[in-house]
């Protein structure tokens, strides 16, 4: 499970990096839809699930790729986290 700041401040440099930091690990792991499984939560003024440990594609990469920099506060920690499209 990664937890990852998708704040403005983190900037797209940064964030592209960590992204490609979580695809390298979900490469490495072999995630797939009966193996090992991966999930992300990203945080900025809410926190959010960008796709949930039981949610797979090949790979787990499409939807790793698919997470945007949101924006917004860094004081969502404590808020509960809805489940992202």
């Amino acid at each position: 499970m990664f937890v990852v700041d998708s704040s403005g401040s983190i900037g797209d440099f940064y964030f592209n990096n960590i992204k490609t930091y979580m695809k390298d690990v979900v490469r490495e792991l072999g995630a797939t839809e009966r193996g090992h499984h991966v999930g992300v939560v990203t945080f900025s003024e809410f926190p959010r699930f960008e796709f949930e440990l039981t949610h797979q594609d090949v790979e787990g990469k499409v939807s790793v790729g698919r997470i945007r920099v949101r924006g917004g506060g860094e004081f969502g920690l404590n808020r509960r986290p809805t489940l992202g499209s």
